[in-house]
């Protein structure tokens, strides 16, 4: 059986945990969120974001890796309004079906 998505994780020593605290606890704001995607096993996971990826691709979503001199790295990118963005992400958390 492939093991739940958090299972084994560890903090990185110094750097910044944007969901966890440093004793592997989720920050308040982060809980719903870790609850729901704790209960994923890996391979569900990785499925999950595949077809994410694949969905992104599909229409025309892509994100600037990195910038250097040969200009951005990515393509197409669509604006999306963070407002509307975080009440579909939260929608999406909350009530996934």
């Amino acid at each position: 059986m492939s093991p739940r998505l958090f299972d084994g994780y560890r903090p990185h020593p110094s750097a910044w945990d944007e969901l966890f605290e440093r004793g592997c606890e989720p920050h308040a704001h982060c809980s719903p969120l870790v609850e729901r995607l704790g209960r994923l096993l890996t391979t569900e996971f990785q499925l999950r974001r595949a077809s994410a990826d694949l969905a992104f691709v599909n229409q025309g979503i892509t994100f600037s890796v990195y910038s250097d001199r040969r200009g951005s790295r990515g393509g197409p990118r669509r604006p999306v309004g963070w407002p509307r963005a975080r009440h579909r992400i939260r929608a999406r958390i909350m009530h996934p079906d």
